[in-house]
């Protein structure tokens, strides 16, 4: 659980108009996992995603676009420590189509 050996705190905040009508938004944090008792410097994680993004439709807000960034954000934060490191080395393939060993 957040706050029982690992924690994040959100550094930064930032939107950008783009010149077509979308805006970008961007967030910085800093996660922290705990060794015995201490807690370590901070990791920095960055995110990104589109608040107003252009479709078929035109443009259109997206409402799951603070989440999308802070899950970003803090999957960018937990690789920097080695959390997953076979899946982004791509030594594991969890799909439902991988041989599993029996």
């Amino acid at each position: 659980m957040c706050g029982f050996g690992w924690k994040y705190e959100i550094d930064k905040v930032d939107t950008f108009n783009c010149q077509d009508g979308q805006v970008l938004l961007y967030l910085r944090l800093s996660f922290y996992f705990k060794q015995e008792e201490k807690w370590s410097d901070p990791v920095y994680g960055y995110g990104g995603d589109f608040i107003i993004k252009k479709n078929k439709n035109g443009l259109v807000p997206n409402d799951e676009a603070f989440k999308m960034c802070l899950t970003d954000a803090l999957g960018n934060a937990i690789k920097n420590i080695g959390v997953a490191g076979n899946i982004y080395r791509g030594l594991y393939d969890g799909s439902k189509y991988a041989k599993r060993e029996q």
